[in-house]
């Protein structure tokens, strides 16, 4: 396999990146705003903002950068969008960054078939399997990775149990049970038994385990582990703060399994201890992750050495951890709702941890980030008016 490099055109010497946003994710504008403050090109697909504010969203949006704006389902077969496939698909794009759903479906599409330098893995390994939360976990015990117990059975007597979909990303499809009542409306819940779920025996993991870094050709070129503080009202959400150190059974896992796909990019493994502490694999993200950017800030340099991997940056520094230090993840489409003072000290921190990014990831995303933490704010207070004046 040949791995991700820059490319050069007639029209452009830079590599660019394409970043397909479908439900608007802060990690992928963080991720977009990152690259372009250090000179990548960027093309950045969203859904078209629609009702009477779409102006305003809009600029707002586009203070970080331009927006492809999304009429459409990008895999369909309307000329449009077929047109817009070959264009985001073709040299100079080096890499493309998108939910597991959105990743799959692209990587059978003919456009990027004929981009070379989209190939992540070693031949003879199909994109989908390693998309699909089911099929790799057989290709992770076949590298030596422990995983969780599983079964496409949809029935169990022991609870609580884990009911997951084979694609999906930041817990959408992922629902902890405690008897068959529940399990039964989540089956429902998550489109039904034809739906391709199935069950994983639970353990519970009080912060979460991860790992995360950059390879290329299966490589690792950087890997840390962090812990993940959860917010306690969306358990499977994502993280309120992450702690950087180093694991070593997780980060293990991580090269095993990486080294066995032959793996090219950007990579987040999740972890939760088996019943004696040793790490079970129980989500492979190839692309950016939620909490990246607080990761770099902690000392594991994904960002320069992604940029080093496509060809736009020098060689990454050497990771440096603080391993006693918790940072938080900014959270700004979380929204912020309890008590006034809950909504002001929400409002102040986030906009606080925005402000200090600004240099990392540009004045034209920090200002547009600080309307939205703003946008957040004034929606908390009118929630507590509203519950005022109807009391």
């Amino acid at each position: 396999m040949t791995a991700i490099a820059s490319t050069t055109t007639a029209t452009s010497a830079r590599p660019r990146v394409v970043i397909v946003d479908v439900h608007a994710s802060d990690s992928f504008r963080e991720f977009a705003a990152a690259l372009r403050r250090r000179g990548v090109d960027v093309m950045h697909l969203r859904p078209a903002h629609s009702g009477r504010t779409r102006a305003l969203k809009r600029a707002i949006d586009r203070l970080a950068g331009p927006i492809v704006p999304l009429h459409g389902p990008i895999t369909s077969d309307d000329p449009a969008m077929v047109a817009l496939r070959r264009e985001m698909l073709s040299s100079p794009t080096v890499d493309l960054h998108a939910i597991e759903p959105v990743l799959a479906d692209l990587a059978t599409t003919a456009e990027w078939q004929t981009n070379a330098s989209l190939a992540k893995l070693r031949p003879g390994i199909d994109l989908g399997d390693v998309l699909d939360k089911w099929e790799v976990g057989r290709l992770a015990r076949a590298a030596g990775v422990a995983v969780p117990e599983a079964s496409t059975d949809l029935t169990t007597n022991r609870f609580p149990v884990v009911v997951k979909g084979r694609l999906g990303a930041g817990g959408i499809w992922v629902r902890v049970v405690h008897d068959e009542e529940e399990l039964r409306a989540a089956v429902s819940d998550l489109g039904g038994e034809s739906s391709g779920l199935y069950l994983e025996r639970y353990h519970h993991n009080e912060t979460g385990l991860g790992t995360a870094g950059v390879a290329r050709d299966g490589e690792v070129l950087d890997c840390g582990a962090f812990e993940r503080l959860p917010s306690p009202d969306e358990p499977l959400a994502p993280a309120v703060a992450i702690r950087a150190f180093l694991h070593a059974q997780a980060i293990e896992a991580s090269r095993k399994l990486i080294g066995a796909l032959g793996y090219t990019g950007m990579f987040c493994l999740n972890f939760v201890p088996d019943d004696d502490g040793s790490p079970l694999l129980i989500d492979v993200n190839l692309r950016a992750f939620g909490a990246w950017v607080t990761l770099d800030e902690l000392g594991v340099p994904v960002l320069d050495t992604y940029l080093d991997l496509i060809g736009a940056g020098p060689p990454a520094p050497p990771m440096t951890l603080d391993e006693e230090r918790w940072a938080p993840v900014a959270r700004i489409g979380a929204g912020v709702n309890g008590s006034w003072d809950a909504v002001w000290r929400v409002t102040r921190r986030t906009g606080s941890l925005v402000w200090r990014r600004r240099r990392t990831l540009g004045w034209g995303w920090m200002a547009g980030t600080e309307a939205r933490v703003a946008q957040s704010g004034v929606a908390g207070a009118a929630d507590l008016l509203r519950g005022m004046r109807a009391r």
